[in-house]
């Protein structure tokens, strides 16, 4: 985290003798300037649909913290963090900005436990823990409707945009936060350097204000901070010795109707949030390793790593630096498939018996065994190639997943239905019928065409198969 020291908040500027005209600047340390980061809108769900061709930051998360993904925080993300229905404007952008003076910067990829994690990854996580943990020191109130004073931030008063930024940017050496939009509206950014120019005209000082701010529509990869500069022109009262006063003052010019709309500073980070503040710290500290694989050392047949949750859709990432090798429990009659989500490198996947003979279909990173010949243990082994960080997420999937009892004539009996093509218009179903002894005795497929269902009469040896038709 950031160090810094927060001083007393309630310090009035002080200026020189009266002057015609005058100017100051004010920046903070180079250390202190924030980082520029993605500001997450929800209409687009980045940190849950992702980014790029990898995982997304939530699914990533999910992986390290619980072995695989969709998990927990992928539920979370996909209930919350995307919504293609919401207000433009709706994001991160407060989190974000609070990450940026509070945190360092994520700078460097790096991976856990097989998993990689990329600079825009770490960013998100960081920004996302933030959620439900910040403690704001708030000047001015938000504009929520129509009708609320939009100039309540105003300039010259101990609570005001311009007393405020010399109280942070040149007393304290902080950068300070504030929603650029006066309207209903907020978009947050860090402001952490200023430019003031003015001239006395009666009892009155007009200030023209540069500030220079860090910008948050960026890759979310992006390294170092992107700045844009905003100006306002405001006029601040001037007592008797010609110093400014504690008076409200007013905008001028075009800030009349654009000026901001609050300032505030993140004064802690604390308990609670959507996500682990210990995992995200994991997460964004590592760097880029060899070895750190949960899986490991899976690089032979005889060290296969076990799975024994074959789900469709469930994700277990790894890095292949060399081969990787797994187990799975297999049901005659099974369909199996492996697949290996990569965004690298086209990956070697294939599946054997427990001889070492090669079975099924390889495809596109990788394999499909259908119609498992026996009952008994198969191994998946990945091969990296030429691959020279292959980051990927390996799923294994079996159907059937359930079976069905065979309560007709013997309660030892089971039915197990699959479903060969789901993916498709048309679709193939195999029951196959399983004596007590687990062996298959009898089977029948069926092709349905959308709309029709399958009618078995399930007798020992499928004699009486009925028919196929449409639901009345």
């Amino acid at each position: 985290m950031k160090k810094f020291c927060l001083t007393a908040l309630w310090l009035l500027c002080v200026c020189a003798s009266p002057a015609q005209a005058g100017f100051d600047s004010a920046s903070v340390s180079a250390d202190q300037i924030p980082w520029s980061g993605y500001w997450w809108p929800r209409t687009s769900g980045e940190l849950v649909m992702g980014y790029s061709s990898e995982p997304a930051p939530l699914e990533k998360y999910d992986a390290y913290v619980t072995g695989y993904f969709p998990a927990a925080a992928t539920e979370y993300g996909l209930e919350r963090e995307y919504n293609p229905d919401a207000l433009s404007w709706e994001g991160h952008c407060d989190q974000w900005a609070a990450a940026a003076i509070l945190e360092p910067e994520p700078s460097i990829p790096g991976d856990l436990q097989g998993i990689l994690f990329q600079v825009g990854d770490k960013k998100g996580l960081l920004t996302l823990s933030l959620d439900g943990r910040l403690t704001p020191m708030m000047y001015g109130t938000r504009y929520e409707a129509p009708g609320q004073d939009i100039n309540d931030i105003y300039p010259g008063g101990i609570d005001g945009f311009h007393q405020t930024l010399v109280n942070y940017i040149a007393l304290q050496g902080l950068p300070v936060i504030m929603d650029l939009d006066p309207d209903v509206q907020i978009w947050n950014y860090p402001a952490y350097r200023y430019e003031m120019q003015w001239y006395d005209e009666g009892d009155r000082r007009h200030v023209t204000c540069k500030l220079w701010l860090a910008e948050d529509d960026v890759n979310p990869d992006f390294v170092g901070t992107q700045t844009f500069t905003r100006t306002y022109f405001y006029w601040l009262q001037l007592d008797s010795s010609g110093n400014p006063a504690d008076a409200p003052g007013g905008w001028e010019g075009a800030s009349v109707e654009d000026h901001p709309d609050f300032v505030w500073f993140p004064i802690a980070a604390g308990a609670g949030g959507v996500l682990d503040a210990d995992a995200v710290a994991d997460i964004v500290a590592c760097e880029l390793s060899q070895t750190d694989d949960r899986f490991e050392d899976n690089d032979e047949p005889g060290q296969a790593y076990a799975m024994d949750s074959l789900q469709r859709n469930r994700f277990y990432p790894a890095s292949a630096w060399d081969e990787d090798w797994y187990t799975v429990g297999l049901q005659e009659g099974d369909d199996f498939v492996t697949f290996a989500w990569t965004s690298q490198d086209t990956l070697d996947v294939r599946i054997y018996d427990d001889r070492g003979q090669a079975l099924g279909t390889p495809s596109y990173n990788g394999a499909r065994l259908a119609e498992v010949p026996q009952t008994g243990t198969y191994y998946v082994g990945l091969d990296p190639m030429a691959s020279e960080q292959p980051h990927y997420s390996i799923e294994f999937y079996r159907s059937p997943l359930a079976w069905l009892p065979h309560t007709a004539f013997a309660k030892d009996w089971q039915t197990s239905m699959t479903l060969l093509n789901a993916d498709v218009v048309n679709m193939n179903l195999r029951v196959n019928l399983f004596d007590a002894q687990g062996l298959r005795v009898a089977k029948k497929e069926s092709t349905l065409e959308p709309g029709q269902v399958a009618v078995y009469q399930l007798n020992q040896d499928f004699s009486s198969y009925l028919s196929t038709g449409a639901w009345a």
